[in-house]
């Protein structure tokens, strides 16, 4: 995508070079490995800050791309101290295949949907399910649950809604999440 985008630019010595270098010559299979690497390192430093802040506030959107895939997006707004100054800032620190991961969830026998059948889980797009894609992020990102102040999500009833929505279910994961640790340092 990158390479298309200088090529289209005018960067006429790249467009030789893809042209009539030999397969073995392109260097072009490293560019997904060194942007991953990349959006870590990126990532990293945002999360090092969040750490570092008192509070943090959990917003998040599922929309659909153009291939028809479901994308989430997790973004955190905290306080960050720049100098002598403080500074709100929202960082975005994961946007995921919402359907992938609700699957892979569901697969080692994460949350689902508490209706009592014990047949095949329902792969759903509910409050429920997107809360736990939403919880493993968080785990893995060590960010912690006690310093969350508040959740944001658009007006969709699966995000937002006091009984069935993501929020309530993020609200209830992590109050259990909390009085384990607490329980586990005492």
């Amino acid at each position: 995508m990158i390479l298309c985008f200088r090529i289209n630019s005018g960067d006429t010595a790249l467009q030789k070079h893809l042209r009539h270098a030999s397969g073995k010559a392109l260097y072009t299979s490293t560019q997904n490995e060194l942007l991953q690497i990349s959006a870590d390192m990126v990532r990293e430093n945002i999360l090092q800050r969040i750490s570092s802040s008192p509070c943090w506030a959990l917003m998040a959107d599922e929309t659909t791309d153009r291939a028809n895939r479901e994308q989430l997006a997790i973004v955190v707004r905290y306080v960050d101290k720049h100098g002598d100054q403080f500074v709100v800032r929202e960082d975005p620190v994961q946007i995921l295949e919402l359907m992938a991961s609700i699957r892979r969830g569901l697969m080692k026998g994460g949350t689902s949907e508490s209706d009592g059948n014990s047949g095949p889980l329902e792969l759903r797009m509910s409050g429920e399910n997107i809360a736990s894609v939403v919880i493993e992020q968080l785990r893995r990102m060590q960010l912690e649950p006690e310093k969350l102040v508040a959740q944001c999500y658009d007006g969709a009833a699966s995000m937002s809604s006091e009984r069935v929505g993501t929020a309530s279910h993020v609200k209830a994961m992590l109050k259990v999440l909390i009085i384990f640790t607490v329980r586990i340092m005492v």
